[in-house]
């Protein structure tokens, strides 16, 4: 999969302290997601994490409460 940072905003890392409260706790961050199946499709996912081994947000996909594992290039947060 080509996936180019060089134009990217901000690093993983960053998109998740965005989603910090005033009292400094980390919370779920809204996102639309690329959900592959029959038919891939954009759903709403709540990214919680990254893993930077194998370079991928973590989360929850919301239409069925299932773990979400995500390649950058396939996570569009709702603050971007």
């Amino acid at each position: 999969m080509f996936d180019d940072k060089t134009y990217d905003d901000y690093t993983p890392l960053e998109w998740l302290e965005k989603g910090k409260g005033s009292n400094g706790e980390r919370k779920p961050m809204p996102a639309q997601g690329l959900f592959e199946g029959k038919k891939n499709d954009w759903k709403e996912v709540l990214i919680s994490g990254y893993d930077e081994k194998i370079e991928k947000f973590t989360g929850n996909w919301v239409h069925n409460n299932t773990p979400a594992s995500l390649p950058r290039i396939y996570v569009l947060f709702d603050v971007s």
